[in-house]
């Protein structure tokens, strides 16, 4: 996947750029805490704790992965939603949404 920077082209995914990895984690730092970060052949992967009001916290995971625009979140718990895919991934937006639903 080419990307491009200020003009220049570049091959590979965001994260593995510095100059756009760091602003976005100095932002989800500075806003989570507790935000661990691995970066392996499956990409980047972030893991938190989210509290939830009136409900256990969650453990949740997000991987952006080098072969798709958006990322993979999953979370501990009930695994009944009819939000979730088969892997048990959070489906969190529907592409065929007009922007009136958002």
């Amino acid at each position: 996947m080419q990307m491009t920077y200020r003009g220049k082209r570049r091959s590979g995914p965001w994260y593995r750029d510095g100059r756009e990895l760091n602003p976005f984690e100095w932002v989800a730092r500075s806003t989570i805490p507790g935000l661990r970060r691995s970066i392996d052949r499956k990409g980047l992967r972030y893991d938190l704790t989210v509290e939830v009001p009136h409900y256990e916290a969650r453990r949740v995971t997000i991987l952006f992965r080098p072969d798709y625009l958006s990322p993979l979140v999953t979370v501990d718990g009930p695994t009944d939603s009819p939000h979730r895919f088969p892997g048990g991934a959070l489906c969190m937006w529907y592409f065929g949404d007009d922007a009136s639903s958002k």
